[in-house]
């Protein structure tokens, strides 16, 4: 009896070391295909507070390239009953975003996939949270597949040399976050995009 309490103690206090090995294991794996950006989670309320900024209907397509733990995509399918699909290549990401999803009752998808290699071109809006290596990757993508009127929501970090940018900054409790939003314009030249106004109000000039 005593051998099998202490190999259940064992195993509970090495479950959290196992998991940790693995979440940075999966991260090393994919941090040549992510630009270096990690599994970060965002506050919900501060998740609240961005996708507030660009109302949606029900129906329209959401795309969140990145996804994590899917925090994201369940609220926006709450808050706006849309199709809700989310990408991620960071299996410890994915598989977290599965349950999570799973157990605030369903409605999103994720999808173990490299966001790079998708058609982006039916998204209405896309959220992205990517260090800023990634976000200058997806620049060209952005040019290539989105059709005008996409919104494209990024957390942090501007896009370098794309359209101007709408700059939102929300402030919770100690957190202050930069928000850029964009929507491509009804004339997109494949590349680079032309900078103009957009619909969310005074445009402030990005970095270049």
């Amino acid at each position: 009896m005593d051998s099998i309490v202490a190999g259940t103690v064992v195993a509970i206090l090495a479950a959290p070391l196992i998991v940790v090995l693995f979440y940075v294991g999966a991260t090393l794996v994919v941090l040549p295909l992510t630009g270096e950006s990690i599994f970060r989670f965002t506050d919900r309320a501060l998740v609240d507070e961005i996708l507030a900024l660009v109302p949606m209907r029900p129906g329209q397509r959401f795309y969140d390239l990145g996804c994590g733990e899917g925090r994201v995509l369940i609220a926006a399918r709450r808050k706006y009953g849309v199709h809700a699909i989310g990408y991620e290549v960071n299996v410890c990401a994915y598989l977290y975003a599965r349950l999570n999803i799973w157990w605030h009752g369903g409605g999103a998808e994720v999808r173990f996939r490299n966001f790079m290699h998708v058609d982006l071109s039916d998204a209405d809006v896309i959220y992205c949270y990517q260090a800023s290596g990634a976000i200058q990757q997806l620049r060209d993508k952005f040019n290539r597949d989105l059709r005008p009127g996409t919104i494209v929501i990024s957390n942090t970090y501007t896009i370098e040399r794309w359209l101007t940018p709408t700059v939102v900054t929300l402030a919770h409790g100690i957190i202050t976050r930069n928000i850029y939003l964009y929507q491509v314009p009804s004339s997109h030249p494949s590349s680079p995009a032309t900078p103009g106004p957009t619909p969310f109000g005074t445009t402030v000039p990005h970095e270049v």
